[in-house]
């Protein structure tokens, strides 16, 4: 998350829970919140023998178990932290995280305040990677390097077991003030404010101390109505991203590899059918067809993706089951449903129309004029194909990835639309209106941000939100679960023969099972040209904006849907129906 200096603002660090947190009770309001039943401390200063947790203990009835944790360097245990015979106001601050979560971040690269207050221990407790998939231990040495000061200890903690804590929703990060003498829990917070945490570490340590509470310092928003954490936040959504590196494509970046996709993009040739790429990916419409399902050759089961912001996406379809943008091109091709071609004629149709900007950048092509060697027709699993020696096959099915690349070098071209929003962090607060304003206010408070953010309003991560697809029963749409096969089994990996980085580190090489959230999980998209995109979802469910937003706005009390694979993710928060149009209002100018 960026820093912000704010070009002078001096936003305040601490905030007013009442106002900031859709009802909660202030800091210091001791059980308007849940209160606490630590108890007087009795005589001799101990409330307990070290290391006893008495009683019946659970994480929803707050006075917390001896839970354990695996940390980098092995078992991390929570009654390490016990300390019973400490000074009231002795606290231990466990934090969930999930590295997806913009707000969740923001709060990593701010812990220096909360770590640096006397007699507090911050514990962090990570649940998910960047992809939404489970924390391992092994993958905490990369997320330390997120903080501006390291915790007491970070541990991976794929269960959440702070869970229980969260009415609705498990918005992020998760914060439990625990009492260290006792192991309770003396508040919960969920996805607090700038300074709010720390303002209720104070209110908890002088209650439990006998001391007068402190105030809570009047909020200091900029333009009224934004905490330093959310414009930190909104400063990131505008800004001008740069295009993430294509290790497994050498010509990602070459103007003439782009113009060269820019030609294979547009050529109906490509297809026997006369499909092309731009036959669905209008640009006109940023780069969708408007229709609810994608329609080549025949309609598919899921909605035609935007290819606005394609150059960062780090999964593409979906489902993900593509691990680059030049992959994920010849998926199409190739499918009966969309385009209905194969390899070989791509490859005839680039030595026919193509050739001088192919050889240029790839070198000569192979003698497609054989006929007896190299058939008009074939793709792995036909009899033509399959007839053709071994060195043809794969000769031209470098020709068919070299092809991909080329797409993926065009498409990465592809200029993103230009929003107000900019100006408004530069300082321009009319360049929105009153309404967008408002607009943007709710969609932080419904969370959105807590995956549509950053400069492409996306995370790029996968996530079952409820949406329905086609097909119910054994014809029902698995979403994430059903790619990871796909992918393994694809050549075209980045760890395979014609990626130009074949020594690219596998990401999936850890996961020996289909983690159970990834079923009816899907990419979450970008939100940049998301007027020009309808329908919405990945089935093309919804017809308009308002439609969708209201959707994750009740999506937690949506009667079953046989064409729902999963249950919706715990971090989805309802919001009420106030919130819909003006965050509708927003999003048209994104």
């Amino acid at each position: 998350m960026p820093s912000c200096a704010m070009r002078g603002l001096a936003i305040a660090a601490a905030m007013n829970l009442a106002a900031m947190c859709g009802g909660c009770a202030a800091p210091g309001l001791g059980a308007a919140d849940g209160g606490t039943d630590g108890g007087a401390e009795p005589d001799g200063g101990c409330i307990a023998a070290p290391g006893v947790l008495e009683g019946e203990r659970s994480v929803a009835s707050r006075n917390l178990p001896a839970l354990v944790w695996t940390g980098a360097a092995g078992e991390v245990r929570l009654d390490a932290f016990h300390a019973p015979c400490a000074a009231p106001g002795t606290l231990v601050v466990l934090r969930q995280l999930a590295a997806w979560s913009a707000p969740a971040l923001w709060h990593v690269g701010h812990t220096a305040p909360l770590a640096s207050m006397p007699g507090v221990t911050v514990l962090d407790l990570w649940a998910a990677d960047g992809d939404a998939m489970p924390m391992t231990p092994a993958q905490l040495s990369v997320f330390s390097g997120f903080y501006d000061v390291a915790p007491g200890a970070l541990v991976a903690d794929p269960d959440e077991t702070l869970g229980p804590l969260a009415l609705a929703g498990i918005a992020l990060p998760l914060v439990a003030v625990v009492d260290a003498r006792t192991l309770h829990v003396e508040r919960v917070l969920t996805d607090p404010r700038a300074g709010e945490v720390e303002q209720v570490v104070r209110a908890v340590q002088a209650r439990l101390a006998g001391e007068p509470l402190p105030r809570t310092p009047d909020p200091v928003l900029v333009d009224g109505r934004f905490s330093r954490d959310r414009w930190d936040l909104i400063v990131d959504m505008a800004r001008v991203p740069v295009p993430s590196a294509s290790p497994s494509n050498a010509v990602a970046d070459r103007p003439e590899a782009a113009a060269l996709g820019h030609g294979l993009f547009e050529d109906p040739s490509i297809s026997p059918a006369g499909v092309s790429c731009a036959s669905c990916h209008d640009a006109a419409r940023a780069f969708t067809d408007a229709r609810p399902r994608g329609m080549g050759i025949a309609e598919v089961r899921r909605n035609t993706p935007t290819l606005l912001g394609a150059a960062w996406v780090r999964w593409p379809f979906w489902d993900g089951r593509a691990d680059s943008l030049w992959a994920q091109a010849l998926g199409p091709i190739e499918s009966p449903e969309e385009m209905g071609s194969t390899r070989l004629e791509v490859a005839h149709r680039i030595a026919a129309a193509y050739r001088g900007p192919y050889e240029t950048l790839f070198g000569a092509l192979p003698p497609l004029e054989q006929a007896s060697r190299f058939p008009a027709r074939g793709m792995p699993g036909e009899p033509a194909w399959e007839a053709m020696d071994a060195a043809d096959r794969e000769a031209v099915t470098r020709v068919f990835a070299n092809a991909g690349k080329a797409l993926e070098a065009y498409q990465r071209t592809l200029p993103l639309p230009v929003s107000p929003l900019a100006a408004y962090v530069g300082g321009d607060f009319d360049a929105l209106t009153q309404d967008q304003r408002h607009g943007l206010e709710s969609y932080l408070v419904a969370g959105c941000a807590q995956c549509h953010s950053g400069p492409l309003l996306t995370n790029g991560a996968f996530h079952s939100i409820a949406m329905p697809g086609v097909g119910e029963g054994p014809d029902l749409d698995l979403g994430r679960a059903s790619a990871f096969e796909a992918l393994r089994a694809s050549p075209f990996r980045a760890q395979g023969a014609f990626s130009d980085a074949p020594g690219t580190p596998d990401p999936l090489a850890r996961l020996s099972t289909v983690p159970a959230a990834t079923r009816g999980a899907f990419r979450t998209p970008t939100l940049r040209g998301i007027r020009l995109s309808a329908p919405y979802g990945h089935a093309g469910t919804f017809t308009g904006l308002r439609d969708v937003v209201r959707h994750y706005g009740h999506v937690r009390t949506l009667d079953p849907d046989p064409r729902v694979a999963g249950p919706p993710d715990p971090h989805l928060r309802e919001f009420d129906d106030e919130h819909i149009d003006p965050i509708v209002r927003f999003l048209e100018i994104l």
